[in-house]
């Protein structure tokens, strides 16, 4: 069963997402598609900045929104290295969303293997809840937007559960590497619980859903579901 907790997120509105949006390298200015074209949105990666003292020290002053010189919403990613998720606590993570800015940004990950034996994928499913937990415990600014793991259906229907408990409306699932038969069965109970107009879901890593990939043999993913990947 879920976790029971009293931690609710103050912005408990589902993000209005648009169908693509665009993941860019604060690294990399080639990336920076704008002014010449207008997105609403875009994603930028927690790893980016704890990578490059430089980048993170500037980022801290101005903000990313300064930093980027973008005014539309900014989502802050925490798919990153499994050494940084490991090294990451909700207090430090809950510092740097100050410092930082963003309009939105993802619970701290956690990792899980198709190939590894369950109960390591059951330890730290458990462990991004609980940090989730206490994140959302310390009222930190923006809209948070939770991640479905799993190396199993049954580890995707309860990590959402777990989530739902704590009023998340907004989620991203990392689909990159997962082979088509299980991201297929996978994005099932996805679809079940948070197939509606209520949530937003991001297909992080994703562009588009080949036919092999597509749940209930359905050609489209329901309209509340985007789709991110690098430009």
């Amino acid at each position: 069963m879920p976790l029971q907790s009293n931690a609710k997120v103050k912005i408990n509105n589902a993000l209005s997402a648009p169908k693509f949006i665009p993941i860019i390298k604060l690294t990399e200015k080639e990336s920076w598609f704008w002014p010449a074209i207008k997105m609403g949105m875009i994603i930028v990666k927690l790893e980016d900045v704890l990578a490059n003292n430089d980048i993170f020290n500037e980022v801290k002053i101005k903000g990313l929104h300064d930093y980027l010189g973008y005014n539309g919403h900014i989502m802050l990613s925490t798919i990153m290295p499994d050494n940084m998720i490991d090294n990451m606590e909700p207090k430090q993570y809950a510092k740097i969303i100050e410092e930082l800015r963003p309009d939105s940004y993802m619970i701290i990950d956690d990792y899980t293997y198709l190939d590894e034996p369950r109960l390591i994928s059951w330890r730290n499913i458990f462990r991004m809840i609980e940090r989730a937990w206490k994140l959302l415990k310390l009222e930190t600014p923006g809209h948070p937007i939770g991640l479905i793991k799993g190396g199993s259906v049954e580890q995707i229907k309860w990590c959402i559960d777990a989530l739902l408990e704590m009023d998340i409306k907004s989620y991203a699932m990392p689909c990159r590497g997962i082979p088509p038969l299980f991201l297929r069965r996978f994005l099932e109970p996805v679809i079940d619980k948070l197939g509606d107009h209520n949530y937003a879901v991001i297909l992080y890593g994703k562009t588009i859903l080949r036919p092999t990939e597509s749940p209930y043999g359905k050609a489209k993913t329901p309209e509340n579901f985007s789709y991110a990947s690098m430009t």
